[in-house]
């Protein structure tokens, strides 16, 4: 068998492929049973097909590539507004179970990552300087009537940091 027709079986196995309907091509890629149980909202439905780099699940439909959670929702509730995003109530980026889907807005969404403590902070924010620890002393040294310019020598820190965390602009999670 030549490569040539090798690549017309292929091409048309895919455009047979391509003319399921596109809820069927999507449910087939979604295992039902084994995902993680959330202790509040029940057992994930994951999406067991490519996934982008940062771990959402990818779908095609109509030659573009869309987060499979979306496409949940959509051939579930319908078109998802401009100013919506679809947010997991499992916070499982592979999840496509309608029921922990909900529609928020940006803000939305920050509050619910905030909330479940899921954001970048302090040490966790990966060009971080400092850390808990230090931040811990640095603070206890003000409360000890240190100014920025000593503890900056004392402890080898920016200045500005010093002010910052005096300030409560930064480390306000750290007591």
């Amino acid at each position: 068998m030549t490569p040539y027709v090798r690549t017309n079986e292929i091409r048309a196995k895919i455009a047979a492929a391509l003319t399921k309907p596109v809820e069927q091509r999507f449910w087939s890629k979604v295992d039902k049973d084994n995902g993680p149980v959330h202790p509040e909202h029940g057992r994930c439905w994951v999406w067991t097909a490519a996934l982008f780099s940062n771990g959402y699940g990818v779908f095609g439909v109509a030659h573009k590539n869309k987060r499979s959670h979306r496409v949940s929702w959509e051939l579930i509730n319908g078109s998802i507004p401009s100013d919506m995003r679809v947010l997991h109530k499992c916070d499982n980026p592979r999840c496509v179970r309608p029921e922990h889907l909900f529609l928020g807005t940006d803000r939305d969404n920050a509050a619910d990552r905030c909330s479940k403590g899921r954001q970048a902070r302090g040490q966790r924010i990966g060009r971080a300087i400092l850390n808990d620890e230090l931040v811990a002393k640095i603070k206890q040294l003000l409360r000890d009537g240190l100014g920025g310019t000593d503890i900056q020598e004392l402890l080898g820190v920016d200045r500005e940091n010093v002010y910052n965390i005096k300030r409560g602009m930064c480390w306000r999670h750290v007591a």
